[in-house]
């Protein structure tokens, strides 16, 4: 053990030293500025892009116990900044706009001396100060506040701009100014940054590239569960959250680093990389971590910023066990330590020229720090991020204290909280078992496992048992003689073509499909059901088999069906206007022998399948022959087999029980209390699953079902008028349905709309009289699973929380429970199941797998969506995987592009798509094409518009993004002349910057060459040729029309002819313009 723990100390001292330590790096002549770092020059760069920001703001506090006497801080300040050149330095632009450095001669660091009354008012001092920004180009770039709390008691803040210093010079700076400065530094800063610049350059430079793309080849950023929308440019705004690791943990992990030839540092990386990529399903990102950059002992004693990023690329794949995992992870360590000399702001420029604003290159970090500052620290409480999310860890006595820091425009406070207790379970899950997959660890803290296994599904409660035919012959006991079904064709409806054309009205006594108008009593219902299970039971019908019905809706379908239940039988429903070979294969795989059909005259049919011998049903008023005993139906019986859309193209038969049904409207029942004097329209097609609820949820109450005429679900018009009519009170739509119903004039919309099959979008409006539902579920879950009530102004719209006697896992591959806040597989248990798929036996093994959590024998079906839970307690639907894409290697939910498309004026409907790569939106509405860049990231704004009258949709009136046009691409935009004006001043200064022959108005500037340093040409150009702009406008207006538009004149236009850089020499032109 202590020669491999020898080998490896001696492969890290090699990495992290010797990077040329032999050759001694001279000062520079005196008087002679320095270039800036290459480091220096990206905060500068980015200080550009959002000037006036303080999130460059690097604070250094301390308490100081005892009496201070500030002239004497005042002296020590002076002197600390005269000792160190950096804290002397300023930033101006220089002609081209590129930065160039200064260097005072005489330093005055401004220090404030403020009393506070209380730790409060001293913490509201400095994070007042904290906010304020520096002037790069002014200075000075450090300052100081003293805040006396009593005579012995004192608050010292040294706030500087990171360009000047860094983590390190923290503690070089308390030590220098609250204790011995010690011998001065051998070289300045300035001294660093020119041999930087010398040193990487040719072959060592070229060198250190073909490693870092080589080493991050492929990689795609990480896409952590935000809980906030991420905005267009990201923010500072930061928070944080502490935690503990225990000593018995850290001494097993200490332990188990040794065993494995690795650093704490390396095995502490590696579970952060496992944390991550549980957290957000990811096996392949980067996590930066800083390194000090102080490679060289002159480096040591210097005040400067030589902190370097590290891209630290985790491998995750094929679910390591976290043993697999360190290893990977400590040779991937120590080969990266080998090529930590080329800075991070080379190997962006590199990797990243196209920066995309919304987020870092490097969105997440991680630190083991092991630098102290010397004294008492003094906790503040504001703080800044410029990553998504941060770990800072240390040893503290034989454990570790480590702090979780957010970016507060991402992630709420309880999502961190919650983070930094899975982190500590991971530490000692990863102890105790490290060769357990990755996948397989146990990271939920006990708390939040019970939330998300238990808590929120404890849904447990007992209902009437009994079967479908059995609630509603007890309702029809009951109110006799009350209006059971209507039904009014309306005007211009379709009949359509195989399900008969009866047009009796109110007897029920012909025993046809009654597509015309009238009513049947729930007597008359009962009679008719009763009378036709003899027939189907005279026939051969048995209990369990299913019985085809193929008609369409009509007055009496709902006693159709209800005497199938009542035969014992299931009804399977099929489409008349399906194709025959459709309908007869759907048949098969059910093995139905009966089916149910229109016949001539308006009655019905019975067929047999095998042979296809046909014979009437006779009418209700017929008697029938003998005593017919019907047989008993268990709870356990099937009801009903619906048939589905399957991922090969051959339709699956979704087998589902009464004891599954009769729960699902049981839980209807008691959440939205149907009384007898609602009216419940039935308009969806019974071939999908809400028409089991709209036929058989009135009938079970004692309301009265309003059917819908054929075709009429599409009929926005019909609709409005049929609901009016008839007084509808509750209703179901598809929300692109609800979308298209609610542009219709005069709409007055029922007292309950239910809405589900489709994700509800943000931002519909309804009237304040009527309650808004959004239910989840599959065909394979007896219709609904989770419901939420609809709240105007809510930001996102959850699915909400299960029905009775269900229970909703998140889960990840290896079927763990995820954490809360982070995507993973719905899947669904309890008593509402589907049997299965009907003569599928291999796919339902592979869809309803045994339950984990629930009681034996128990089963759990994978639904195939993504899901999360909030903290509510509530679910929000994700989408489907095949509903997600990549633009630019970035995951892209459709759903978030389709919903701000739906927000933007004039846009009445919207969907977006991919198309030969690209992303493209589709539009319904009278505007013309919107402008996102405020509101989204680049990579999601649609590169491609289809303008459609309105959008198609699948017979049930879902999305049907298959039959969405593909755009007519232009393979490349035609070259236009730039137009008089900006249009020219802009090309002709892209044209110096980027040498182009001839700028096309269309060209854009990073497809054309551009990159960020050749941007700040552009922007000095522009500013000579007399144009207010900022760099920003840049990367938001890329086309030379698109920059010459968003331009604001200062003064007059010089001639494009005399040229951006006419007033500068021919030898600088060249240089500037190189």
């Amino acid at each position: 053990m202590d020669e491999r723990r020898a080998r490896l100390e001696a492969r890290f001292r090699k990495a992290v030293t010797g990077l040329n330590a032999e050759r001694p790096i001279a000062r520079r002549p005196g008087g002679t500025a320095p270039p800036l770092s290459f480091a220096q020059e990206r905060l500068w760069f980015m200080e550009q892009f959002t000037p006036g920001t303080s999130a460059y703001v690097l604070p250094v506090s301390a308490r100081v116990r005892g009496p201070v006497d500030a002239a004497l801080l005042q002296e020590r300040l002076d002197a600390l900044a005269a000792r160190h050149e950096s804290l002397r330095m300023t930033f101006p632009a220089g002609p081209d706009g590129r930065p160039e450095v200064r260097i005072a001669a005489r330093p005055r660091v401004p220090l404030r001396v403020v009393t506070a009354a209380s730790e409060q008012e001293a913490r509201q001092v400095l994070s007042a100060d904290l906010a304020l920004p520096f002037d790069l180009a002014a200075g000075p770039l450090l300052r100081a506040v003293l805040v006396r709390l009593a005579p012995g008691d004192h608050v010292l803040l040294v706030a500087a701009h990171h360009i000047v210093t860094d983590g390190w010079s923290a503690g070089l700076i308390v030590r220098e100014l609250l204790g011995d400065a010690g011998p001065p530094p051998e070289i300045g800063y300035g001294d660093y940054a020119l041999w930087q610049r010398e040193r990487l350059t040719g072959e060592v430079l070229d060198r250190e590239l073909a490693f870092w793309r080589a080493e991050l080849a492929g990689v795609a950023p990480l896409d952590l569960p935000l809980d906030l929308p991420r905005p267009p440019v990201q923010g500072v705004r930061g928070g944080w959250c502490d935690l503990t690791v225990d000593a018995e943990v850290t001494g097993r992990l200490r332990k188990l680093a040794a065993a494995e030839g690795a650093t704490p540092y390396m095995a502490l990386l590696a579970a952060f990389q496992a944390l991550l990529g549980r957290w957000s399903g990811a096996t392949d990102f980067v996590v930066g971590s800083p390194v000090a950059g102080r490679s060289r002992p002159e480096f040591e004693a210097v005040v400067g910023l030589f902190v370097n990023l590290l891209p630290m690329r985790a491998r995750l794949a094929g679910d390591p066990g976290f043993a697999e995992l360190l290893r990977r992870t400590r040779d991937a360590a120590l080969e990266v330590y080998g090529h930590q000399e080329l800075p991070f702001e080379k190997l962006v420029a590199e990797l990243d020229p196209v920066r995309d604003v919304s987020r870092p290159y490097l969105q997440v970090l991680f630190a083991l720090q092991n630098y102290r500052d010397g004294g008492e620290g003094f906790e503040l409480d504001t703080t800044t991020t410029r990553f998504d999310l941060e770990l800072y860890l240390t040893e503290s006595g034989d454990g570790l204290a480590g702090r979780f820091v957010y970016n507060r425009e991402l992630f709420l406070p309880e999502t961190v909280r919650r983070l930094a207790l899975r982190f500590e379970a991971l530490l000692r899950a990863v102890t105790a078992g490290p060769e357990v997959p990755v996948g397989e660890l146990d990271l939920l803290p006990p708390q939040e496992r019970e939330l998300v296994v238990s808590r929120w599904n404890a849904t447990d409660r007992e209902h009437p048992g009994g079967t479908l035919h059995e609630l509603i012959f007890a309702q029809a006991a009951r109110t006799p003689q009350a209006t059971a079904v209507r039904y009014d064709a309306g005007a211009g409806t379709d009949t359509g073509t195989n399900g008969g054309t009866d047009t009796g009205t109110s007897t029920g006594a012909d025993g046809g499909t009654g597509t015309g108008a009238g009513q049947l009593t729930y007597r008359e219902l009962a009679r008719y059901a009763r009378h036709l299970a003899r027939h189907l039971h005279a026939a051969g019908a048995r209990p369990d088999e299913p019985v085809g019905v193929c008609l369409e809706r009509g007055l009496h379908l709902p006693a159709v069906l209800l005497g199938v239940l009542t035969a014992g039988c299931a009804y399977l429903p099929l489409d008349p206007a399906d194709p025959s070979a459709r309908r007869q294969a759907m048949l098969t795989d059910a093995g139905a022998t009966l089916l149910i059909t229109g016949a001539p005259g308006g009655r019905l049919q019975l067929t047999r399948t095998a042979t296809g011998a046909t014979a009437p049903l006779p009418p209700t008023d017929t008697d029938f022959p003998g005593d017919h005993a019907m047989p008993e139906v268990h709870p356990d019986n099937l009801a009903y087999v619906i048939f589905t859309s399957g991922s090969t193209g051959r339709p699956k038969g979704v087998a589902v029980s009464h004891r599954a049904i009769v729960n699902r409207l049981h839980w209807m029942q008691a959440a939205f209390r149907l009384t007898p004097a609602d009216r419940v329209l039935h308009k969806t097609p019974t071939t999908f699953d809400v028409s089991v609820w709209e036929l058989f949820w009135p009938l079970m109450t004692g309301a009265t079902m309003v059917v819908a005429a054929p075709g009429g679900h599409r009929d926005t018009t019909y609709l409005r008028d049929l609901i009016e009519r008839h007084g509808v009170t509750t209703t179901h739509f598809v929300p692109s349905m609800l979308e298209a119903f609610l542009l219709e004039e005069d709409i007055r919309l029922p007292a309950r709309v239910i809405c589900s099959g489709e994700a509800l979008p943000v931002g519909i409006e309804w009237p304040a009289e009527t309650e808004l539902h959004n239910l989840y579920g599959p065909t394979e879950a007896a219709i609904d699973v989770s419901w939420h009530r609809c709240l105007p102004g809510e930001t996102v719209v959850p699915i909400g929380r299960p029905v009775d006697n269900t229970r909703l896992y998140v889960l990840d591959q290896s079927l763990q429970p995820v954490p809360i806040g982070a995507p993973g597989q719905l899947h669904i248990g309890g008593v509402q199941l589907a049997r299965g798929y009907a003569g599928r036996p291999a796919l339902t093994a592979e869809r309803f797998l045994p339950d984990p959590y629930g009681p034996p024998g128990s089963r759990l079906y994978a639904t195939g969506d993504l899901a999360r839970w909030l903290p509510t307690g509530e679910l929000e639907y994700l989408g489907r995987t095949d509903h997600q894409v990549k633009i630019r290697g970035m995951r892209v939910e459709l759903g978030e592009v389709e919903a701000v498309l739906r927000e933007r004026p004039g846009v009445r409907q919207a969907a977006a798509g991919l198309v030969d790569g690209r992303l493209v939106g589709y539009l319904v509405g009278d505007g013309g094409v919107p402008d996102l860049r405020a509101v989204l990231p680049d990579f999601m704004i649609p590169v491609a518009w289809v303008h459609l009258d309105e959008l198609p949709l699948t017979a049930n009136g879902k999305l049907d993004r298959a039959a969405l046009p593909a755009p007519e691409w232009r393979a490349d935009l035609p070259w236009e002349p730039p137009r008089a004006g900006a249009e020219q001043a802009v090309a002709h200064v892209w044209q110096e910057v980027l040498g182009l022959e001839r700028p096309g108005r269309n060209d854009s500037f990073f497809a054309v060459g551009g990159d960020s340093i050749r941007s700040l040409k552009v922007v000095a150009g522009l500013r000579a040729a007399g144009y207010d702009v900022e760099l920003r406008d840049l990367f938001t207006h890329r086309s030379v029309a698109e920059l010459a538009a968003a331009l604001r004149p200062r003064r007059a236009v010089p001639k494009p002819e005399t040229g951006a850089f006419a007033l500068l020499s021919p030898a600088d032109r060249e240089r500037f313009t190189r």
